[in-house]
């Protein structure tokens, strides 16, 4: 998403109405920075003697301020921040076994796990989680959302975490 800023100039040119619409962007980006768009609202043409002497145009110039920049890395840090963190549970998840109070569902996530990762590979992903640099970090910013992040998290994702930092404070 993009925030945009509108501003009105008028521009002539005794050549064309092209001509008149080009040299008021240029003009524009000399105090403008990043123009989008132009939209020609208006033409005019002065006349004496029967002839074309100036042609003239009525814009509206769009263009994005530095702060668009400034938001758009904040919200693409912001994102990438929670889909790392959302995949350092399902790592960590993956990772520990341990029973949790719903045993129908347990029973079926330990089954689809077993068939996909064996023991060997839940020790690698272990030793890749405790070993990484990044995992802490991420873990700290766990710790400042909510115990079920609004409801999003599941009760079995957040004890996989807990262990995981439990196993990064003693390792």
């Amino acid at each position: 998403m993009s925030v945009a800023k509108v501003t009105e100039i008028t521009s002539s040119s005794p050549k064309s109405f092209e001509d008149a619409v080009q040299s008021g962007i240029a003009r524009a980006s000399k105090t403008l920075q990043n123009i989008k768009g132009a939209w020609v609202k208006g033409m005019k043409v002065d006349v004496e003697n029967n002839r074309i002497t100036n042609y003239r145009v009525a814009m509206k110039i769009t263009f994005t301020a530095w702060i668009d920049k400034i938001v758009g890395v904040g919200v693409g840090l912001a994102v990438g921040v929670l889909l790392s963190l959302a995949l350092t549970m399902v790592l960590a998840r993956l990772a520990y076994v341990f029973e949790s109070g719903d045993r129908e569902n347990q029973q079926k996530l330990d089954e689809v796990v077993e068939q996909h990762i064996q023991g060997s590979a839940r020790d690698k992903i272990d030793q890749i989680l405790t070993g990484s640099a990044l995992v802490p970090v991420l873990v700290n910013v766990a710790d400042l959302l909510p115990g079920d992040a609004f409801g999003l998290v599941p009760a079995d994702f957040r004890t996989a975490f807990d262990i995981l930092e439990s196993r990064i404070d003693n390792g």
